[in-house]
């Protein structure tokens, strides 16, 4: 019984670490999104030269 309560806490905790490290990402792509023209005028030359390259 023990062995099995803690596997089960161990991973809820682990759960809860991989929510936080969304939460994050998400709030990063907020941050991005504000600056989206910006973001797509640098992207599309990229994206062009890589399929030049291939």
């Amino acid at each position: 019984m023990n062995e099995k309560f803690f596997t089960l806490l161990s991973e809820k905790k682990h759960g809860s670490e991989m929510n936080t490290m969304r939460s994050k990402r998400n709030r990063n792509r907020k941050r991005e999104n504000k600056n989206w023209r910006e973001n797509l005028r640098e992207a599309l030359p990229l994206r062009e030269r890589g399929e030049k390259k291939e």
